[in-house]
């Protein structure tokens, strides 16, 4: 009697500690990036570097770091808006997912997050692209209509290390290829520090 009740103590404790793995790894196939709350986004330290044109400044929103052209100026609807914006955000895989990813995977999660926001009507571009220091990355170029304009926004996607970043350009339609050369120099100087 003895031994069956330790066999069945052992049965119980082999079935949890394979549901548990079960589970563990369910959950990092469904999403292996860190789930943070906007306190926590915000708070976050990116640990890359670029080199910034001299007429940029370096600020913060709410996911990550965001550049943009010194000078402000008010355009006819009265509505305040900058000359050019670049935004650059990180996500890393969560320490429990023991799996490798890969910059597919990060890509996955962008647009995921990006067709929540839009909805079935997100259209896009995408290319696949090179970076002089991380080898491959992609390119997702799409437009967002406002009241008072069109922006146009291109994303570059890197992923490295289980951690991806991506680092947007967004614009208003008409002005877009402006500043091409300064975002140029943004990305191809984009470094993560390790």
């Amino acid at each position: 009697m003895k031994n069956s009740f330790n066999l069945l103590i052992l049965f119980l404790l082999l079935a949890f500690v394979s549901c548990a793995s079960l589970n563990q790894k369910r959950k990092c196939k469904t999403q292996p990036f860190q789930e943070l709350d906007s306190l926590q986004r915000a708070e976050k330290v990116l640990n890359y570097t670029i080199d910034l044109p001299d007429d940029w400044e370096k600020s913060k929103y709410s996911s990550g770091d965001w550049y943009y052209i010194k000078g402000e100026f008010v355009d006819s609807l009265n509505y305040n808006r900058r000359l050019a914006d670049v935004y650059i955000s990180s996500d890393k895989i969560d320490n429990e997912c023991k799996l490798e990813y890969t910059l597919e995977d990060y890509l996955d999660l962008f647009l995921s997050r990006k067709k929540r926001m839009w909805g079935k009507g997100f259209s896009y571009q995408l290319v696949e692209s090179k970076h002089k220091k991380y080898e491959r990355m992609y390119l997702l170029k799409f437009k967002e209509k406002f009241p008072h304009a069109i922006y146009e926004s291109v994303v570059f996607i890197i992923y490295y290390k289980q951690n991806g970043y991506t680092v947007e350009y967004k614009n208003e339609e008409k002005n877009f290829k402006n500043y091409i050369k300064d975002i140029d120099k943004i990305i191809n100087s984009f470094s993560i520090v390790e």
